[in-house]
């Protein structure tokens, strides 16, 4: 199992930092993290490294104002720089690993957006959001 790590930029211009963990062989799929309140990627490194060692790999990101991305500790503008966030991570997912079936797992906190921006943007109602469930969009 390798670990590789990648940083972003927000639409704000915030660095964002993620890490994912790989599997040994060829990718059964990919599993798309967002945290829970008070947390930060490293904290799912047992998740990680379960999942690589099932042949998935796990993706995610310190979300804004947590672990070692940038932002006011706790806080965000709005709801919509939460999903802006997370498209932005899901775009470059899709970028990473082409191809791949994509899962995505909202924990606590992270439930609520990751829920969010999977059922508003097929519908067109998220103004400017990508359905990055689309092939133009990575999948």
């Amino acid at each position: 199992m390798e670990t590789t790590e990648w940083k972003w930029k927000t639409k704000d211009g915030l660095e964002m930092y993620s890490k994912a963990w790989l599997p040994a062989g060829e990718a059964r799929g990919v599993v798309c993290l967002v945290h829970g309140v008070g947390e930060h990627i490293g904290r799912y490194q047992p998740d990680g490294e379960a999942l690589a060692k099932a042949g998935y790999v796990m993706a995610g990101f310190d979300q804004r104002g947590f672990g070692q991305s940038q932002g006011r500790r706790g806080h965000t503008p709005s709801l919509e720089a939460y999903f802006d966030d997370i498209d932005l991570f899901l775009v470059e997912v899709a970028r990473r690993y082409p191809g791949q079936t994509r899962f995505l797992y909202g924990h606590s906190m992270g439930g609520g957006p990751g829920a969010g921006l999977h059922t508003a943007a097929p519908s067109g109602d998220r103004r400017g959001h990508r359905d990055w469930t689309q092939p133009e969009n990575g999948a």
